[in-house]
């Protein structure tokens, strides 16, 4: 509080030139200062910037949990996309779930939503820039993965005609190249054969079958 002393009887304009950090400024209010030796009080209230970041999958829309994401401050950031031995915490990480994550009194200004690490089967986002307005409203924020895609085809050596019969496999391999673990196995047909949400990494394909006359 801050207190006012002989202030003459009447009407007066209470003007906020600047709010704390993450709060939004006020509106002037009219106070009215009354003839009593009686302490009177007025007070404002100041409302607080609030925004939601959400991780979704571009396919569905839908929430995506697993994603590492970090915020920072645009300034900062763009020390560090220019130089990546810049070493700045970022102001907020978190690794995404099922719902928005929920963020109060961030103050006004230009930031930068980063992805660390995709979840498993997309692929990471580009950082998207965001600004926190002077409203007291929800503010949204969206980052979108899309999934990996593969897709495999038989041909003939010759002729470059697809082939059906062949059968594969696909295995992880380790830090050694070798093969470790099968991921997918499926029999070739005279269309592709496409696998979505694959992790990013490294495979090896196998065929353990090969079609009659190959």
């Amino acid at each position: 509080s801050y207190p006012v002393y002989r202030i003459p009887a009447g009407e007066y304009l209470l003007v906020e030139i600047a709010s704390p950090l993450g709060y939004i400024k006020v509106n002037p209010k009219l106070i009215t200062v009354l003839e009593t030796t009686e302490v009177q009080s007025v007070s404002i209230t100041n409302d607080f910037t609030k925004v939601q970041i959400s991780k979704k999958d571009i396919t569905t829309g839908n929430e995506l949990p697993g994603a590492d994401l970090m915020i920072y401050d645009y300034e900062t950031w763009n020390r560090i996309s220019e130089n990546e031995s810049v070493n700045a915490a970022p102001l907020y990480s978190w690794t995404s779930s099922a719902t928005p994550y929920y963020i109060e009194k961030l103050p006004v200004g230009k930031y930068v939503l980063v992805e660390t690490s995709a979840p498993a089967g997309y692929v990471k986002s580009e950082a998207v820039e965001f600004e926190i307005l002077e409203t007291g409203d929800i503010q949204s924020v969206t980052m979108y993965n899309d999934i990996t895609t593969a897709s495999f085809f038989k041909v003939d050596a010759e002729t470059n005609d697809t082939i059906d019969g062949a059968e594969f496999e696909i295995y992880a391999i380790d830090s050694n190249n070798n093969p470790v673990t099968k991921m997918y196995s499926w029999t070739s047909t005279d269309s592709e054969y496409t696998i979505t949400k694959i992790p990013v990494g490294k495979y090896v394909l196998f065929e353990t079958k090969a079609p009659n006359g190959y």
